[in-house]
């Protein structure tokens, strides 16, 4: 066994301790020695450094590397089982399915911490996904509200977790509908064009509830990247999201739409909060008539805005200030038209959304024509008052 290499560099020996080392890359006949910032080129095999260097300092996480486990930082899921290692100097190294279990046994077994962020395995985030569901929907006495962000929570966990694609197959309705870029039936959609290499992360800062429990939104920040771009390019911005709960008391989502925007607002932190119910009661049981109000609508400048109104729109941070909320909606009066192609409304009659296209012969945001969806809650007074409305452009 030993603890040291000896490196020729620039006319001198060096002296490089197992301990200095970081990481270690087969290539060809020579592998490569990093420590320190700096790289050292040696005529050996990686397979052999491995066996000489003492039991568990090393770990072999793919055929052609080697990692310091006591260098490890953390370790970032990927889709289909995969990951990648993080190390404290901010190296990113991919690790291969055929050797995660046992270099992930090798650095569990390390006596340095190893922060693993949540979820990982893919059994371990599988398990999770589904008790945070069955927790979520299995107590009668849980505010519907509640259990919607229990629910979409564990939606985008096993999205990190697993893969963009088997999330939305888990927890789309089967009614549920995508723009890509017309409606379309989501999981048949998703099935036809499966996207291996679209990494998709979000988490909820908003939801609410009907009181009927039968209808809920979320939103909040989302960020997406392909794995496959080395330019390292993220995007972000807002989703809205349309829940129904289903026979079997389960939340699925039956609507989902955003508006990408520049700034990363994934790393702004707050806790969920549940917003307040509408008002019901026996102006509830017309949900008929409020379809087809909602389906009339060609603009969505209404007598009043909630409190809580949030406004997104292409290339824009959220708008949730009432006064400019009403100047973004009165200066869209004469350029956007809105032809509703849809409309629901719960059983209480508390909440209602609706989702259509848009036009406008002018130039918004480089946006000519697109999609919206538009959320609605009813006020004390048994009128309607816009919630959250979406301006963007589909897939």
């Amino acid at each position: 066994m030993q603890d040291a290499l000896l490196v020729k560099h620039r006319g001198r020996t060096l002296i490089l301790r197992s301990a200095d080392i970081q990481w270690i890359s087969a290539e060809g006949d020579y592998v490569g020695i990093n420590a320190g910032g700096k790289k050292y080129l040696l005529r050996d095999r990686i397979s052999r450094l491995e066996r000489e260097f003492s039991p568990g300092d090393f770990v072999r996480i793919h055929r052609s590397l080697l990692v310091n486990r006591v260098n490890v930082k953390e370790l970032e899921p990927r889709p289909f089982g995969e990951c990648v290692v993080v190390l404290d100097s901010g190296e990113r190294l991919p690790m291969s399915r055929s050797r995660k279990s046992i270099a992930l046994r090798l650095l569990q077994e390390s006596s340095m911490p190893v922060r693993w962020p949540l979820p990982l395995l893919h059994t371990i985030a599988t398990v999770a996904v589904l008790v945070t569901v069955l927790w979520s929907q299995g107590h009668a006495q849980q505010p519907a509200a509640q259990s919607l962000l229990a629910t979409e929570q564990a939606f985008a966990n096993c999205s990190a977790a697993i893969s963009a694609d088997s999330a939305f197959l888990r927890f789309l309705a089967d009614d549920g509908v995508l723009l890509r870029p017309g409606p379309v039936n989501g999981k048949t959609w998703i099935r036809d064009h499966p996207s291996p290499t679209l990494m998709l992360r979000w988490r909820p800062a908003l939801g609410i509830a009907s009181s009927a429990g039968d209808l809920g939104f979320t939103t909040g920040p989302f960020e997406d990247w392909e794995t496959d771009d080395t330019t390292g390019t993220r995007y972000h911005g807002e989703f809205m999201t349309a829940w129904k709960r289903q026979a079997d008391g389960t939340w699925k989502f039956v609507f989902d739409f955003g508006a990408g925007h520049p700034q990363d607002t994934w790393n702004v932190r707050a806790a969920p909060t549940v917003l307040p119910q509408g008002d019901s009661g026996e102006a509830g049981s017309d949900t008929a008539g409020v379809r087809g109000m909602l389906l009339s609508l060609r603009e969505a400048a209404p007598a009043s805005l909630s409190s809580d109104i949030r406004l997104l729109r292409p290339d824009s941070l959220p708008v949730t200030d009432v006064s400019r909320v009403t100047d973004v909606l009165n200066r869209e009066k004469t350029l956007v038209t809105r032809t509703p192609l849809f409309a629901d409304v719960a059983r209480s009659g508390d909440l209602a959304y609706t989702y259509g296209t848009f036009t406008t012969p002018g130039d918004q945001n480089g946006v000519k024509r697109g999609y919206y969806f538009s959320l609605w809650k009813r006020n004390p007074r048994r009128s309607w008052d816009l919630l959250w409305d979406v301006l963007g452009r589909a897939r």
